[in-house]
């Protein structure tokens, strides 16, 4: 091969321009055109210079039979692209079935998570009992339905790691690719281990909680819903609690703000598998209906002020009474009873307390589980 041809093919193997070249060899961009083109040819303190600058022996470019390692090593054979070509598509099959099936995963779980929140709902126990007479939750195993979501999910996971395994061993020697496949192995057991464990925990706790939810003593609303009389309406309202409060009443009105509220009412709170009633409480009129608020319910008079809160721990209602009194000459004291214990109040503690009276929600009342959200 001629020199020019070699410093061509020298240049282009490097990435570099006619300028870039020139720079280097501290000629003009125009001298090493005439190289390149075999009109002129470089002296003996360039050749030294390109034989430098491009790691090769004077001997390679000064005779023509000279072997161009660098050029053999760039040249891919069609045998070596269908392979490439091959590779690639296995990795993007596995990409695609490990996502694919991670999301099989997910919505199975999804799926699971509404279906037994919507068949533990008292809603759909009281539509249960217009269906077949009875209180209770459907007879789902719903420890059962998360097997298929947590096998795709596993699947899942192996195959995006066999999806990143392959693309990495490409990349790496052979040595160091034993030790990689070695570490990926140890990942893939430890995050499967992981997963066994995690899963092994949140099934056990859910078949905890379903048999805990087929518990015959959770049926308690159902069973004093079930024994109301024609003209007694009931609303069940999640006040903040960890189970849904259950208010029952024979006498509402229509408040004017699209509420069938009540002044006084019964009420009730389940508790693991007990039901702790409250008793009946009433307001003063129907400018006072019976509301609720964060974890209490109120009930109200022009003067006077219910709160009534449970005790989570002490498992028993708590009452906190507000009263506005008048003396002789008309002027006006207030105090707040708890525990049977009275003490003065400021009236800014007294007039703050009707406030969160006012900003709390009126209780609706319906005679089945249509009209109740809860």
């Amino acid at each position: 091969m001629e020199l020019n041809k070699k410093i061509y093919q020298l240049r282009k193997l490097a990435g570099m321009t006619q300028e870039q070249l020139a720079e280097k060899l501290n000629v003009s961009r125009q001298t090493l055109s005439k190289w390149e083109n075999g009109s002129s040819v470089p002296d003996v303190e360039s050749v030294v210079r390109l034989s430098a600058l491009f790691h090769t022996s004077l001997e390679e470019l000064l005779l023509e039979e000279a072997k161009h390692v660098e050029e053999e090593k760039t040249q891919i054979t069609l045998e070596d692209l269908m392979r490439i070509n091959a590779h690639n598509r296995r990795m993007n099959m596995l990409l695609c079935s490990g996502l694919l099936f991670l999301a099989i995963g997910i919505i199975i779980a999804a799926f699971e998570r509404m279906l037994e929140t919507t068949t533990v709902s008292l809603t759909y126990i009281l539509y249960r009992y217009i269906a077949v007479g009875r209180y209770d939750p459907a007879p789902v195993n719903y420890t059962r339905l998360m097997f298929p979501a947590i096998l795709a999910g596993i699947v899942g996971v192996v195959l995006c790691m066999c999806y990143f395994w392959g693309n990495r061993k490409e990349e790496i020697g052979r040595r160091e690719k034993k030790e990689m496949k070695k570490k990926y192995l140890v990942g893939v057991v430890a995050l499967t281990l992981v997963l066994v464990l995690t899963v092994c925990t949140v099934v056990f706790a859910k078949a905890g909680k379903n048999e805990e939810d087929n518990d015959p003593d959770n049926d308690l609303y159902g069973q004093i819903i079930a024994g109301l009389g024609d003209d007694e309406q009931f609303s069940l309202r999640n006040i903040g609690e960890k189970n849904n409060v259950l208010f029952t009443t024979d006498m509402t009105y229509d408040d004017g703000n699209g509420h069938n509220a009540a002044v006084y009412c019964d009420v009730y709170y389940a508790l693991e598998g007990e039901v702790y009633p409250l008793g009946s409480i009433e307001s003063m009129g129907t400018a006072f209906p019976v509301s609720f608020g964060e974890k209490c319910i109120y009930t109200a008079s022009e003067h006077s002020l219910e709160v009534y809160r449970f005790d989570t721990e002490k498992k028993q209602w708590t009452i906190r009474q507000y009263e506005e009194r008048f003396d002789e000459n008309g002027d006006a004291a207030y105090q707040c009873i708890e525990d049977g214990e009275a003490k003065t109040i400021s009236e800014k503690e007294y007039l703050d307390a009707m406030e969160e009276y006012g900003k709390g929600t009126v209780i609706n009342f319906g005679y089945g589980a249509s009209d109740n959200p809860y």
